[in-house]
Formats: C-alpha cells, sequence, structure tokens
C-alpha cells in the first residue's frame, strides 16, 4: 500500500507537470552508493582496483532516468523523478560443500535492479541552490549475487537471484541541487524507512539501508 501511495503521488506529480509550459523535462544520470545500515554488509566502491580479486576493475551503482522541474512561485519548485539504477554491494554468505560441511564465510557481490520513483519539494536559497525532500520508492526489479573469482578455484560462480528481499522500499529522500537553464546536479540521499527483508528472515533479523545518489540532467527539450 505505501509502494502504490508514492506510484500514485508520482503520476499525480507528472500529470500536473505535464500539463504546464513552465515545466523542463531532463534526462539524468547518476552514480550511487549503497550504504548498509546495521547489517552484515559493506560498501562497495562506486569505481576502484583491487590487484587480489578477478576482475580486478570494481564498478558499482550507476543508473539512467527522467525528471520534471515545474516552478511553484519565487521560492519553491515541483520536482517528479524516475530511475532505473543499479546498486552494489558486499555481503557475507556462509557456504557449504555437498556433505553439508562448513566452508566459511566468504564476500559476495550483490546488485540490486531497482526503479525508483520520488516526489520532492524544494525551497531555493538563492539563485541556483536549492533543498529538497519529499517520498520516494526504491522498487525491486532484480537482485543477484556474484562470488569473487578467488575464493573457489575454476572461476567465479553466479549465486543467482535473490528472494528474500521486499518488492518496495519507501525511502525519505533528502536532495541538495544546483540548476542552471541548461543542466543541473543534484546529491540526493535516500534513507530506507523499513526492513528489506520478508517472510521468515524478518522475524529474527533486520536490513535497513540509505542510497546516496550524484545525478547530472540535462534538458530533453
Amino acid at each position: 500500500m505505501r509502494a502504490l501511495f508514492i506510484f500514485s503521488i508520482t503520476l499525480v506529480a507528472w500529470k500536473a507537470l505535464g500539463q504546464t509550459d513552465s515545466v523542463q523535462f531532463f534526462v539524468t544520470g547518476n552514480i550511487n552508493q549503497y550504504v548498509p545500515r546495521a547489517s552484515a554488509k559493506g560498501m562497495y566502491p562506486v569505481l576502484g582496483y583491487d590487484s587480489d580479486v578477478k576482475p580486478k576493475v570494481l564498478i558499482g551503482g550507476f543508473g539512467v532516468g527522467v525528471c520534471g522541474w515545474m516552478r511553484m512561485g519565487s521560492k519553491s519548485s515541483l520536482k517528479a523523478q524516475a530511475n532505473i539504477s543499479r546498486s552494489v554491494y558486499w555481503e557475507e554468505v556462509n557456504f557449504y560443500d555437498q556433505t553439508n560441511a562448513d566452508l566459511g564465510h566468504y564476500p559476495v557481490a550483490t546488485s540490486d535492479i531497482t526503479l525508483g520513483p520520488s516526489v520532492t519539494w524544494h525551497l531555493h536559497a538563492g539563485k541556483h541552490f536549492s533543498i529538497g525532500t519529499g517520498l520516494a520508492c526504491q522498487t525491486l526489479l532484480l537482485s543477484y549475487s556474484r562470488i569473487r573469482e578467488d575464493v573457489f578455484a575454476g572461476g567465479s560462480r553466479g549465486l543467482g537471484a535473490n528472494r528474500y528481499y521486499k518488492p518496495f522500499v519507501v525511502t525519505l529522500p533528502l536532495e541538495l541541487s544546483l540548476k542552471w537553464e541548461r543542466s543541473f546536479f543534484n546529491v540526493r540521499y535516500e534513507h530506507g524507512l523499513h526492513n528489506r527483508l520478508k517472510h521468515d528472515l524478518a522475524e529474527f533479523r533486520t536490513d535497513h539501508h540509505g542510497l546516496i545518489f550524484a545525478e547530472i540532467g540535462f534538458p530533453i527539450r
């Protein structure tokens, strides 16, 4: 219900934005950082290098999206946005062999592919700078894991899709924006408001997280 509520707000905002000529539409690109909170996970670099693993070049979170800005007076704006993003993080997974012998914990890189709609209300402090907040949602399209190639002989091992996460996580966004006529730059933190885990896992484990986005946008028209 919370996800449907946020989707509804986003659709209403896009409808409102589409009915006025004062709206600017942008295509956006982002890099993002998954921030674990109180869980057995680690931050994966947006771009890094590690000579001890394969592949040695580590590529983390990135995505694309569209957004619309509409001025609501001299001091405020409404911003509606939707991104498709890949977010990456490390997590420790316990492995067992065919005889059920414990092989120990090993780091696994997990990637989440999400659709992220958001609606934020911005207050302007100067000609170009604004700060905004509102409601957002991370809709999980796919989550999959892969083990580092140096852990087991014989190359990398894909662990497949993860099915223990909820399909929706409602988030509280906080944005800092610099906007010009032909571009904008935006830094946003999305604070997850509830446990990601579902079913039996949620009864004895919690998994909360945040997401940091750095975005740049260019006008569509």
